[in-house]
């Protein structure tokens, strides 16, 4: 466990440094527009992290056609989620010229390198994570520096190229750090592409939910409030990210746990999600209200005094990052046990109910935009409890009458 919440403090780290950046030298309002681009790479990654990753972990890799499967669907999504987001970029007018190609390229980048990242993580080679992203990070960093030294001012193109070779690089890194098994290419013919597809599109839509929402908020406070007020939003969430690290890594860590005791029953998983979806709501809210409290003495970190993070905001992705505690220990666990779809149709229930509520926040309460991430959490908290007392319940209280069926049986013949 301590090497998957190791992979995460890295990555998150990454990701902390490139954003703390961009607040700095960009601004809230340029902030506001990368952090647009990079929830649509987070968006795009989701899907196939869901996709392919999720069905790497929990089907047969080691079977050829699966193994070819994993491979061509990984390629084909990789591709039409970079040549969507430049060609969505533009169409938006968001960004337009070098910046939507190196956004593009990028997204794709950033999707393989996710992809390799998940399959250490499916052979349980955790502590080689923090490489790639270390790599990864310093790429990002040689790039910049680079632009940094010639004539005017950093700009978001300079952000995206060195997100794109940074990605590349620490890909490198990953497939260097692979067993030599994991390293052989399957032929691409036989491919269970229909085999993976059935598995993998459920958890690839319903990995796709909440950044979708989150998306979606993101364009609501661009849309109704400003660019400015969502860049100062997403400066809070980039904030407190480091402190609920560990609520990332444990979670992680628990799909691959849920892959290697399927055999055992239902009811013993269930305690397990339920004490792991208390320790991370607990450990969420802990670390969260320390970083609020201490939001005006470590908030210029991230934006360099260039505008001040809202404590309000902190404290609503705080219990934002706790809701979503409760919900993933008992996503991962279903759909192990078989239960993708109907998981699906309750974070699409929980997903509308969250934007529903920051809606409600921005047009009815007329509040200000701080407290979206409040009202994000009132959705997640009830698909948390929803998807364990219409799924996992009922699914094992199923078990057990079989069960039961069964010893019964076996005694009469005895």
């Amino acid at each position: 466990m301590a090497g998957a919440v190791s992979g995460q403090l890295s990555q998150a780290l990454a990701s902390f440094v490139l954003q703390a950046l961009a607040a700095r030298i960009l601004g809230a309002s340029g902030l506001g527009v990368f952090a647009l681009l990079y929830g649509g790479i987070v968006l795009g990654t989701a899907v196939v992290s869901g996709f392919v990753g999720d069905s790497l972990t929990v089907l047969d890799r080691a079977n050829a056609p699966i193994r070819a499967a994993l491979q061509n669907w990984c390629a084909l999504l990789s591709v039409a989620g970079g040549g969507i987001a430049a060609v969505a970029s533009v169409a938006t007018g968001l960004v337009h010229g070098w910046t939507a190609v190196f956004f593009g390229l990028a997204t794709t980048a950033f999707i393989v390198e996710d992809s390799l990242r998940r399959l250490l993580m499916a052979s349980m080679r955790f502590w080689a994570l923090p490489v790639l992203d270390t790599v990864a990070l310093v790429a990002s960093l040689v790039v910049l520096a680079v632009e940094a030294a010639r004539p005017g001012p950093l700009g978001l193109s300079d952000f995206m190229l060195a997100l794109l070779v940074g990605q590349l690089a620490g890909g490198v890194a990953a497939a260097a750090q692979l067993p030599s098994v994991e390293r052989r290419l399957a032929a691409l013919r036989p491919a269970a592409m229909a085999e993976v597809a059935r598995f993998g599109r459920w958890r690839g839509a319903q990995q796709a939910v909440r950044p979708s929402m989150l998306t979606g908020a993101r364009i609501v406070v661009t849309v109704v409030v400003s660019t400015a007020a969502y860049g100062q939003l997403e400066a809070a969430r980039i904030y407190v990210a480091p402190a609920l690290l560990v609520v990332n890594g444990v979670a992680a860590f628990l799909l691959p746990m849920y892959v290697a005791s399927r055999e055992r029953p239902v009811r013993w998983a269930l305690r397990k999600a339920d004490r792991a979806a208390a320790g991370l709501l607990v450990t969420a809210l802990v670390l969260g209200a320390a970083a609020t409290a201490l939001t005006p003495l470590l908030g210029p970190i991230v934006t360099g005094h260039s505008f001040h993070i809202n404590a309000l905001a902190v404290f609503g992705w705080t219990v934002y990052a706790a809701s979503t505690a409760t919900v993933t220990p008992y996503g991962g666990l279903a759909a192990v046990r078989g239960r993708q779809a109907r998981v699906l149709g309750l974070r699409l229930l929980d997903s509308a109910l969250s934007l529903a509520a920051a809606l409600a926040v921005l047009f009815w309460l007329h509040l200000s935009a701080s407290w979206v991430p409040l009202a994000l959490a009132a959705g997640s908290f009830l698909g948390g409890g929803l998807v364990r007392q219409l799924v996992l319940a009922p699914l094992a209280r199923e078990q057990k009458v079989v069960q039961r069926a069964a010893r019964h049986v076996q005694a009469v013949r005895t």
